[in-house]
């Protein structure tokens, strides 16, 4: 993380260059998966979740995250390319898993 302050001590300077972070959407024929892409894309909420997440941590290279429609719910890392595939299906069952949690009192 960058140095911001004594209530945001990081290792790296405010001003340290790192990696910017791009999102892809790719194209979704479920509802799930449109309503959530809208929802991300509602009144710039991306560019200002992109904003804080570069200006707190120091990417060590460009991080590429891709949306998508997926055969099982799941969410990877490759580090040959930098990039992460999330999966609509496992956006929506932690959705739904934190709901239930939250609606329990657990």
């Amino acid at each position: 993380g960058r140095n911001l302050g004594p209530d945001l001590p990081g290792r790296f300077p405010a001003n340290q260059p790192g990696g910017k972070i791009n999102l892809v959407f790719q194209p979704t024929q479920t509802e799930y998966g449109r309503t959530t892409e809208a929802l991300m894309k509602f009144n710039d909420l991306i560019p200002t979740l992109l904003r804080v997440f570069e200006e707190y941590f120091v990417w060590p290279r460009d991080l590429t995250v891709t949306f998508r429609e997926c055969e099982e719910i799941n969410a990877w890392y490759n580090p040959n390319d930098s990039s992460v595939t999330m999966c609509y299906s496992a956006i929506e069952f932690y959705e739904t898993f934190l709901a239930r949690g939250l609606a329990s009192g657990n």
